[in-house]
């Protein structure tokens, strides 16, 4: 008996340094990652290194991920994004599509897929070790702003350089903390910051991560919702949080146009009120629409595209001179000529600015609707997040609630591919809560050296 216990011990004890070495490889990649993405290579289109060196790695992790008793929730991400981009190949070979554009979007929606398996394994269940991720992105993005603007820190280079490295950092080290209250008042100036510098979205975003931190701490004090919430009560909320953030976006476009935020953000506010309201005079609360819709008239320009063509699509990289008149008519005298003319004059590009609507207007309907069953997966997450204690929480909320926006607002560009992926695998983490706390509880145990409670026994991953 006392040899076995001895080989038992020795076991473990090996076993707790390869799990050891493998932590710290999982750590150290997850930290490399961002500056990875950084190198970059002229192919048919702009390749990340880094993905095309990991999408071949990371092909027998995305198989495995097919398997619905390993991760169930990320296998249904993955069947609709393999659904998503069979709908794309049909829709390019219908279109006749040019081969460097279908190259491209193809490869997007397969490296997006990559992406996932790399993180999934990666991360192997462990929510903290999303701080590695973190600080590769912030040393990544610094780097980024000194190469591309360097020392400026007007509103236009902070949008563009300077605002996601100082926005992640600061969040980082507001994860430490433990008290919700104290995370909310903290993230308040960086709602302050990102407005001044008139990003608007970012403040948007920063905000909602405050009332989120705030709420979760006043559930937890007040110990309520310890049942969960069902899933009715989880989409009235969902909607009520949709129409919070329509008044939001109106209240800000309100106190912009009485001139307290300056002259630059008070045009811009009026032109937006203005275009919004042309394109919905006829809605119902039209007035309540228009300074969401006039801020984003690529929307309506997809709109009008995906009616054109709701089940197919137009084509990856979809271009149409058609839409880029509507987008410039529809811009009126606001229109920003050089950029118009950069990212949609010369190509003929379709204007979307939208995962779901870049999706539907490139795949056809199928697109669409993966954006659409991932945002409601990140609803359920944020839930799960909001009313059950979690390592980090405040990180996580930052990512998810970026998503929500992101999802109708932002570019499914080179950057979120990733993103994105680490939204998909938070997802998976939070809505397989109890299987993750059993691995939390296995790896305390662990390091606490208890071999009697199992810490010999070999995790999945």
């Amino acid at each position: 008996m006392n040899n076995e216990q001895s080989n038992f011990g020795k076991f473990s004890a090996s076993y707790n340094q390869v799990d050891q070495s493998r932590n710290a490889f999982a750590c150290i990649f997850l930290f490399l990652i961002p500056l990875l993405y950084l190198w970059k290579m002229e192919l048919v289109g702009t390749f990340i290194v880094f993905e095309l060196l990991v999408g071949m790695v990371s092909l027998p992790i995305l198989v495995r991920l097919l398997d619905a008793k390993l991760e169930p929730v990320l296998q249904k991400i993955i069947l609709l994004a393999f659904i998503w981009l069979a709908s794309q190949i049909v829709t390019d070979m219908y279109r006749h599509t040019n081969y460097t554009d279908y190259l491209r979007g193809w490869a997007r929606i397969c490296f997006f897929l990559t992406n996932i398996a790399a993180v999934w394994k990666l991360m192997a269940g462990r929510p903290e070790r999303i701080i590695w991720l973190v600080l590769g992105s912030v040393l990544a993005g610094m780097v980024n702003a000194f190469i591309s603007v360097g020392f400026q820190f007007d509103p236009g280079s902070w949008k563009t350089a300077w605002f996601w490295p100082f926005t992640i950092g600061f969040i980082l080290l507001c994860a430490r903390l433990r008290n919700g209250f104290i995370i909310g008042m903290l993230v308040l100036v960086l709602v302050v910051i990102n407005g001044v510098m008139e990003i608007r979205s970012a403040a948007g975003i920063c905000f909602g991560i405050v009332l989120f931190m705030v709420a979760s701490e006043f559930i937890f004090k007040n110990r309520l919702l310890l049942r969960g919430l069902s899933t009715g009560k989880q989409d009235g909320l969902s909607i009520f949080a949709v129409f919070f953030g329509i008044i939001l976006i109106n209240g800000f476009s309100a106190l912009a146009i009485s001139g307290v935020m300056g002259q630059n953000l008070q045009s811009k506010a009026e032109s937006q009120l203005a275009r919004g309201s042309t394109y919905v005079y006829n809605w119902p609360m039209a007035s309540f629409w228009a300074p969401l819709i006039g801020g984003r008239v690529e929307m309506i320009v997809s709109t009008e595209a995906i009616k054109d063509s709701p089940i197919l699509g137009h084509g990856s990289w979809a271009v149409d001179m058609k839409y880029v008149d509507l987008f410039s008519t529809y811009s009126g005298a606001d229109v920003d000529t050089q950029r118009l003319q950069n990212e949609y004059g010369e190509s003929g590009l379709i204007p979307t600015h939208s995962h779901f609507f870049g999706a539907w207007v490139d795949a056809g309907i199928t697109g669409g609707v993966f954006w659409l069953v991932l945002l409601v997966l990140v609803i359920r997450a944020l839930f799960v997040l909001l009313i059950r204690p979690f390592p980090y929480k405040v990180i996580y909320a930052f990512f998810l609630i970026a998503f929500c926006w992101d999802v109708f607002f932002s570019p499914f560009d080179t950057g979120r591919r990733l993103q994105n992926a680490i939204v998909a695998v938070m997802v998976c983490m939070l809505l397989n809560y109890e299987k993750l706390l059993s691995l939390m509880r296995i790896d305390r145990e662990r390091q606490n050296g208890d071999a009697s409670k199992g810490i010999g026994v070999p995790r999945s991953h």
